[in-house]
């Protein structure tokens, strides 16, 4: 599962491509398909830093995993 890192908003894309948090645990979790998806069509322009960037939960310090692992629990909890 991977989150996507908005350079252009200093934020975490939230679930669903709606909006961005600073909070990581409410971040969107996104497939790897998605994910690259989304950061493909940010990128107009390879000579500048990308806009958005693809993180993968397993590459977040452990904190943030927990967070991310806690959100992706209380919805399946929820439905």
């Amino acid at each position: 599962m991977f989150l996507i890192w908005s350079n252009e908003h200093r934020a975490w894309w939230k679930p669903g491509r709606c909006g961005y948090t600073a909070d990581i645990a409410q971040a969107g979790l996104y497939t790897a398909e998605a994910a690259n998806a989304i950061c493909e069509d940010a990128t107009m322009n390879w000579h500048q830093a990308p806009n958005e960037i693809p993180v993968r939960v397993a590459d977040l310090p452990d904190a943030a995993q927990l967070a991310a692992l806690t959100f992706i629990k209380s919805v399946a909890d929820a439905t």
